[in-house]
């Protein structure tokens, strides 16, 4: 039985001798007999095309979302600028933030219903009914629709 792995250890020694490509003189101190030559063809493999292409992707993504950072972050910051001058009752200041809110945010509900209702605040009641017409159908939670009701029916009653 020890014969046997004496045996094999001598043909791994016979085969170590020679590259395992190229059949040529092997790079000593390395676990994968290899002559220079191939050593560096193997090592330098290209990047295959399904990883590229998924770099590609990821790069395309990055870009796209990072050029739309900036005008949501102005959108968010002039809807809280705007909310800040709501509270403060400078309507005019206010619908001008909210404005800018709502074209950063086209269908948000919050920034639209602000927006009308600020309008309407101004006095300016036909704006109001159109920015708050864009509402239809929409969900939002119980206070706003609230506002936004009381807000309509004082339109409503005010054009009669």
């Amino acid at each position: 039985m020890t014969g046997d792995f004496k045996l094999l250890e001598t043909q791994q020694q016979g085969k170590s001798q020679t590259c395992a490509v190229c059949q040529g003189a092997p790079q000593p101190g390395y676990k994968v007999p290899l002559c220079q030559g191939c050593r560096t063809k193997l090592s330098r493999k290209p990047i295959p095309v399904l990883i590229k292409g998924a770099g590609l992707l990821v790069a395309v993504a990055l870009t796209v979302a990072l050029t739309r950072i900036p005008g949501s972050m102005l959108g968010a910051i002039a809807f809280e600028r705007g909310h800040k001058y709501e509270m403060q009752s400078n309507y005019k200041e206010a619908s001008a933030e909210y404005q800018k809110a709502v074209d950063a945010f086209p269908n948000s509900t919050l920034c639209v219903a602000r927006f009308g209702i600020v309008e309407y605040r101004l006095g300016d009641f036909f704006r109001a009914a159109e920015t708050l017409r864009k509402l239809a159908g929409k969900k939002a939670d119980a206070a706003l629709i609230s506002e936004v009701n009381s807000v309509i029916a004082e339109i409503e009653g005010g054009s009669r």
